[in-house]
């Protein structure tokens, strides 16, 4: 995986300059009335997801908690790379060294797809035993000022960390605001909620045996390719029904067939 990481540099380093709510908000009414019902398929409609794009309204779906024994250390960031210059940060990829962002803020494991939103979460285990924490898709991590894009999963990833220790993982997220800017280090993300937006479940449901995330590659340079094509179709239909307002498409169901396949 870490041979993976260099080739990544250069497209990583662009993306970080581009630009591409809350807890559960599904609460009771007053008089113990049973929670409002999350959204239907004839009741949601493409750029009409809460929270998502620029629609308004509180990320909807159930809330996200680590394992027993697992927490968070400090704040979870924005993880882009405060060492490189302004320069270095304005070249494009054909003039960049090969040297790879993610190896400038070290961290214990890479996980997840995508790369507009990069993200910094050191986990303590308190256990006796190695943790298993699993992402689930459609998991998304929130800006806490909302200035920044909301990181999205499009499949479940997970990390395992040793008993006792203290555990760092980047993790790499699509962007559910594509109007916004990626998040620098200064950011503050907090775990918001794992989507019950239908829209999103067609698309994370077509892709749970798709080989789509960053630690399914290895270091051969016409993987990382393959790996680059697909995150920028991928994110293009995620912004389709974030904040263009467009569906899924036929062309966009057959081409999500035809991936390969997890191994």
């Amino acid at each position: 995986m870490k041979k993976f990481l260099p080739l990544l540099s250069a497209f990583l380093l662009t993306v970080f300059l581009v630009a591409c709510g809350g807890d559960d908000n599904s609460g009771s009414s007053e008089g113990g009335s049973n929670p409002t019902p999350p959204p239907t398929d004839t009741q949601q409609s493409p750029g009409q997801i809460s929270g998502l794009g620029e629609y308004p309204g509180e990320l909807q779906g159930t809330s996200f908690t680590l394992p027993q024994g697992v927490r968070v250390d400090g704040m979870i960031t924005g993880y882009r790379p405060a060492t490189l210059s302004r320069s270095e940060k304005n070249t494009y990829a054909k003039d960049l060294p090969q040297k790879s962002a993610f190896d400038l803020l070290p961290a214990d494991a890479t996980i997840g797809g995508g790369y507009d939103v990069l993200l910094k979460i050191a986990l303590i285990n308190s256990n006796s035993t190695p943790t298993e924490v699993v992402f689930p898709e459609r998991l998304i991590l929130k800006s806490k000022s909302s200035q920044y894009q909301h990181g999205l999963l499009l499949k479940k990833t997970s990390v395992t960390i040793p008993a006792g220790a203290r555990y760092v993982i980047s993790l790499v997220m699509y962007c559910g605001n594509m109007e916004r800017g990626a998040p620098s280090s200064s950011e503050i993300y907090e775990f918001g909620v794992i989507s019950n937006s239908p829209l999103l479940k067609d698309l994370t449901d077509r892709l749970v045996n798709k080989k789509i995330n960053v630690e399914e590659f290895n270091s051969d340079p016409s993987d990382y390719q393959i790996y680059i094509d697909q995150y920028l179709r991928l994110a293009s239909i995620v912004w389709n029904l974030t904040d263009r307002g467009i569906a899924l498409s036929d062309d966009d169901k057959n081409w999500i067939a035809r991936l390969p396949a997890s191994r």
